[in-house]
């Protein structure tokens, strides 16, 4: 699947993305298991705020949109509400352009079986991290590509590192 010009400003211009935007995305049902707000958390505290973090993905039940109602009022508390976009569910080859368009995929997940997202992220050549679980370690491998779950800073650094440090990026 290959991306042209076009496609690319028509995605960036959909979510009102600069050109200059990196674009920090991930994907899954959002609810409690999740993490996602690891990834607010850790948006201040990278040296670039020139960063949108896309949240593609849905609720199915109370407790899940619960969880995206918190998740709304954290970015809000921590003044990073202008870098994120809620998608909503978006059908597999809108998903995959996206992944495309974007800079770095994360799966922050508390725990995972097989995460297939991570497979397709990775299919289509995009750096990603993840947790350092069980199911995305055993895709990962490497520790520089994982954070602990409840570690930030941690994933605050590796992702300034990957955005400022070419040798980095090329491991």
């Amino acid at each position: 699947l290959q991306n042209t010009k076009h496609d690319i400003s028509q995605i960036r211009t959909e979510y009102d993305i600069s050109r200059n935007t990196k674009i920090i995305i991930t994907a899954g049902i959002i609810k409690p298991g999740k993490n996602i707000e690891i990834l607010i958390k850790t948006l201040p505290l990278i040296g670039n705020n020139n960063i949108n973090l896309l949240i593609v993905g849905d609720c199915f039940n109370k407790i899940d949109f619960q969880y995206r109602d918190y998740l709304k009022s954290l970015a809000k508390a921590k003044e990073v509400h202008g870098q994120i976009i809620f998608t909503g569910w978006l059908e597999k080859e809108k998903l995959w352009k996206i992944l495309k368009v974007s800079d770095l995929f994360i799966l922050p997940s508390l725990s995972e079986g097989m995460p297939n997202v991570l497979l397709e992220a990775l299919g289509l050549d995009l750096p990603c991290f993840g947790s350092n679980i069980p199911g995305i370690r055993d895709i990962l491998f490497y520790e520089d590509l994982m954070f602990h779950p409840k570690d930030e800073e941690t994933l605050a650094r590796r992702i300034d590192r990957f955005f400022t440090d070419d040798k980095y990026c090329q491991k």
